[in-house]
């Protein structure tokens, strides 16, 4: 009986946790685009159903330049994005972002 209690506990941990997987672009693209007055970074938020009462959003982020940046001999900070689900407000490095319009 423990042995099965412990085969379902697993199971449910990779319901739970679901498989990470690399989004396509046509994924990232079919997403809310963001304008976040950025040359370097670009956001998407892609939502998903993955329960009839469950969703899910994936916050993408598309850098050139995931080591950092250099400006005149400093290096720059990475880029820092926030993401509010409740109201859907981006903000990327303290800037709000804009939601594109299609």
């Amino acid at each position: 009986m423990k042995t099965r209690t412990l085969i379902t506990g697993i199971a449910v941990l990779f319901l739970a946790t679901g498989a990470a997987h690399a989004l396509t672009d046509e994924e990232i693209e079919a997403g809310t685009q963001y304008d976040c007055g950025s040359d370097h970074d670009s956001v998407a938020v892609i939502h998903e159903h993955v329960l009839s009462t469950t969703t899910r959003a994936i916050v993408a982020v598309t850098s050139d330049s995931y080591g950092g940046r250099y400006k005149k001999g400093k290096r720059t900070p990475y880029p820092i994005i926030q993401y509010n689900m409740e109201t859907g407000v981006v903000t990327l490095n303290g800037k709000r972002c804009k939601e594109e319009k299609k």
